[in-house]
């Protein structure tokens, strides 16, 4: 069969900026890149939303589209920011807990906030190092082809240099250089001023392009020292020292040179001359040796005389500041952070997943979000991956109290679900018919016959898949996978999907549900004002075909009194809290409940979905019965509709559809004559048909038309046709 499986390349892969990416297109993907532009545009400061759906939805696939959708306009003639991309694992920004009550992760005394903030600190330096080192391979191999074509001898020896430049870049991110470090990679690559990233139309003015180094430089140095203060013991002390010191010192002597030597000689001659002079004078001779004396000793006293007097005072002051460079300092350090990211050119877009796996989320989300919710909805765009229980739980204390705290956790609450016509229009883009050329149709009539059969299965593929898949995305993909064969092609044979009973029964209860869908005014209506009441709408329509493919033996209930069953399996649909270890510990075993029949929920939680919803969708799914239970009139309703529609119209059903269920008419669901809306299954899922159910069938039949003498003959004429039933 060659229509052929393209496999496209998954969001933000090195593929996908070759190939666009192919995604189921829907309302939250398109909300969510709308956001991210004007974030990345400056036209928000940020935002907070909060991406729910069940497990294999597609949540983490459509951010990712969101962001190359961002990414994409980025580099449009608008001035953008380029968004950084980083991602954040849920079961460690809330790590669960241990039996004896202590977390799992962090250190001891750390707080959940603070090992929140570390988490999204080690996540913003990880990807900010990485598209910095990206970014600057990409310039420095630009460089290097225009050195090469100025001179080739030149170009070599600065490839060389630059390789060696960028590694070494790369290995001492992750040890947190210091910023004259990093200014030298910058400098010695010559993007002082021009940058290292790729930009186009960012800046709106000439001073701002020529510091797009220096801004890049200011935003990594910030990182590394947010990422040292996480990853070990991190101090810095800055001292002061303040001294006034005055001193007067005032002194006074004589003396005379060589007075050690000839001092004492002078003082005696000065002596002996007096004494000499007084013994002329006189005749006493006493008298002048002791004045001789006394001026010997006077005369030493004169030569020595010295006067000193001196005053101190001294002042001095001291300072020491030590940073505050701990966990709890983070809170005010990662604005801070976030906004020279976004002068850099860059705009943090967080990306929380795996929130499913963390214990009594509905709780701790609370205390997380209370403490940093200015951060995270209003100083950076968040994006929280939760599965289907935490949105419903959200949903339902958000409907049944007033204003609570979560109302303003989220920007937007968006809820992954699906239009039919969102995944057919997927499909189709997958699944490629070939185009017939010329060749084609010029060559045998063998081929030109297989083209034509080619062309009539084509458009039963697509409600096929959706059936099977129950129109949820990994099973889809996984439908599509077991379809293609070792070429690439659909690996059925030409005409099966028409001809085989199995493929009929998907094609017959797709088409029931697409057409109550599309038929039922009051239910598009109720669609159009709450999209996300599809969610509750897919679960009710196909929950006859769980039924029947878990339990084809039971009755299809629809009487009026049976509408609480289908109440119970739309909570039960929702999922409800993984519980924490001590809670799993201690509560009541309930290994009588099979999974195929859950246990029942509490009252209080059949609230979550109202009496008026429940009726109103179990009429619709009686609707859907009644379609199954009535080939003929089924086939004449659908005839009828696309009457109704014009030819190019998405919701027209192509016409080798209508020729299919032509082809084989059958009911697939038998109605109860003792009892008006009770319902068998006329086959098994694989095709067999059920031929007891057949037989009472025919037994009611001949009780009420009263001709039991032609019975034994119908059931001979059964029982052969049974016999050449495929």
């Amino acid at each position: 069969m060659p229509i052929t499986i393209y496999e496209a390349p998954e969001p933000l892969t090195e593929a996908s900026f070759n190939s666009a990416p192919r995604l189921i297109a829907s309302d939250a993907s398109r909300q969510l890149a709308h956001d991210l532009v004007r974030y990345c545009r400056d036209e928000i400061s940020g935002r907070s939303f909060l991406v729910s759906g069940h497990r294999g939805a597609g949540k983490t696939v459509l951010v990712a589209y969101a962001l190359q959708e961002a990414l994409s306009a980025s580099y449009g003639e608008t001035p953008s920011l380029q968004p950084l991309f980083i991602p954040l694992h849920g079961p460690n920004l809330l790590p669960n807990f241990k039996p004896p009550g202590k977390w799992r992760a962090g250190k001891e005394g750390d707080s959940e906030v603070q090992t929140a903030l570390k988490q999204i600190t080690l996540g913003l330096h990880r990807a900010l190092a990485k598209e910095m080192v990206r970014s600057f391979r990409e310039r420095i191999a630009e460089q290097v082809g225009l050195r090469f074509r100025q001179n080739k001898l030149r170009g070599e020896r600065w490839l060389n240099n630059a390789v060696e430049l960028a590694a070494q870049l790369e290995v001492e991110l992750y040890e947190c250089p210091a910023p004259s470090r990093l200014r030298e990679f910058w400098a010695r690559a010559g993007f002082l001023n021009t940058g290292a990233l790729r930009r186009k139309q960012q800046f709106r003015d000439p001073v701002s392009a020529a510091e797009a180094g220096l801004r890049e430089l200011v935003a990594l140095s910030g990182a590394c020292e947010a990422y040292r203060r996480i990853s070990g013991t991190f101090t810095q002390e800055e001292k002061r020292l303040d001294a006034d010191e005055s001193k007067t010192e005032r002194s006074t002597s004589a003396s005379t040179p060589g007075k050690e030597v000839y001092g004492p000689l002078f003082s005696v001659l000065t002596g002996a001359l007096v004494g000499a002079g007084l013994n002329a004078s006189t005749a006493d001779p006493y008298t002048a040796t002791i004045a001789g004396i006394l001026t010997a000793i006077a005369s030493a006293a004169v030569m020595k005389y010295s006067n000193t007097r001196s005053r101190a005072r001294s002042v001095s002051r001291q300072y020491t500041f030590l940073y505050d460079l701990s966990v709890a300092t983070l809170d005010r350090l990662l604005p801070l952070l976030v906004e020279r990211v976004r002068a850099a050119g860059l705009a943090p877009v967080f990306v929380v997943d795996e929130l499913d796996k963390v214990d009594d989320l509905s709780k701790r989300m609370i205390g997380m979000v209370d403490h940093l919710k200015k951060f995270v909805a209003e100083n950076a765009f968040f994006v929280f991956i939760t599965d289907r229980s935490y949105y419903e739980s959200f949903r339902y204390r958000v409907a049944t109290e007033p204003f609570p705290p979560e109302h303003t956790y989220f920007g937007r609450q968006l809820y992954i679900v699906f239009r039919p016509r969102e995944f057919h229009a997927y499909v189709k883009s997958i699944v490629e018919l070939p185009t017939p050329n010329a060749q084609t149709t010029n060559s045998s009539a063998a081929a030109s016959s297989s083209a034509a059969a080619d062309a009539a299965d084509y458009p039963l593929l697509s409600y096929i898949l959706l059936h099977r898949s129950r129109m949820h995305p990994i099973d889809l993909r996984r439908e599509i996978g077991t379809l293609r064969g070792a070429d690439g092609n659909v690996k059925l044979r030409s005409g099966l999907v028409r001809t085989s009973r199995a493929f009929q029964f998907d094609l017959r209860i797709q088409l029931a549900i697409e057409h109550v869908l599309n038929s039922n005014e009051d239910l598009a209506n109720m669609l159009e004002q709450d999209p996300e009441f599809r969610r509750l709408t897919n679960d009710a329509f196909y929950s006859l075909s769980r039924q029947w493919l878990a339990t084809p033996e039971d009755w299809v209930d629809m009487r009026p009194h049976a509408s609480h069953a289908l109440r119970h399996y739309l909570v039960n649909r929702m999922g409800s809290d993984r519980l924490t270890s001590a809670a799993l510990a201690t509560a009541p075993s309930s290994t009588q409940h099979s999974a195929a029949s859950p246990a029942p929920p509490a009252p209080l939680d059949l609230e979550r979905v109202s009496p008026t919803d429940n009726q109103f969708l179990f009429e619709c799914l009686r609707d859907i019965a009644e379609l199954l239970a009535s080939d003929a009139a089924f086939r004449d309703q659908l005839k009828r509709w696309n009457a109704k529609l014009e030819v190019n119209d998405e919701k027209r059903i192509p016409q080798p559809v209508l020729d299919a269920l032509d082809a084989m008419p059958f009911d697939l669901l038998q109605r109860d004559l003792a009892e008006p809306g009770r319902y068998q299954w006329n086959f098994y899922s694989s095709g067999r048909p059920r031929t007891p159910v057949a037989r009472q069938r025919v037994n009611l039949i001949g009780e009420h038309a009263g001709w039991p003498a032609s019975m034994q003959f119908i059931r001979d004429f059964g029982l052969a046709l049974d016999e050449l039933s495929p």
